[in-house]
């Protein structure tokens, strides 16, 4: 399944550590940029979400949230309901009032 998320995510960073193979990277110590955390079949070819949360509860413990950049939605009790919603139509400019919100 490795093989279908790398495809997916082309030449972009992976974060490749101990039992992890995900489309995110830190851009930061405290920000990580990622990919849409999906289930179901989406999951073959993007980060699976039971992998995401794993990932940040073990890494960063209670000291996570995810900003949700997209307009789409997802089980966000995976993540403990730390998740602010800011939708933002795929390849598409954000509404300026949402963009002054999210710097904010």
């Amino acid at each position: 399944m490795n093989y279908f998320r790398k495809l997916a995510s082309g030449k972009r960073n992976r974060y490749q550590e101990d039992r992890y193979d995900l489309d995110m990277t830190y851009i930061t110590p405290r920000i990580i940029a990622m990919s849409f955390p999906a289930s179901g079949m989406e999951k073959l070819y993007r980060n699976p979400i039971d992998k995401v949360a794993q990932f940040l509860q073990e890494k960063h413990g209670d000291n996570y949230l995810v900003f949700n950049f997209s307009d789409r939605k997802y089980n966000y009790a995976k993540f403990y309901n730390r998740v602010v919603d800011y939708e933002w139509r795929d390849h598409h400019a954000p509404k300026v009032l949402v963009l002054f919100d999210a710097c904010k």
